[in-house]
């Protein structure tokens, strides 16, 4: 199974994601946020192997907080 955690700033796009996923048996949405930030705690707390993110995303860019988080777990 594969554990996917989206982050965008727009519920229709996470609600949509989410439901995009769905429809696959191997792929479960283990989580939906709305700031870079937020990803942070979320990976700490939770397993997960694929984000998928927005890059503008608000408090903190959605790049920089991918790339901080890929030192921290080299497997995602």
């Amino acid at each position: 199974m594969i554990k996917v955690l989206v982050v965008d700033n727009h519920p229709i796009v996470r609600t949509g994601l989410k439901l995009f996923f769905e429809s696959s048996p191997d792929i479960t949405v283990v989580g939906m946020l709305k700031s870079g930030i937020e990803i942070f705690e979320f990976v700490r707390r939770y397993p997960v192997d694929i984000i998928i993110s927005e890059i503008d995303l608000p408090e903190l860019n959605g790049i920089t907080a991918l790339r901080a988080i890929k030192k921290e777990h080299h497997h995602l």
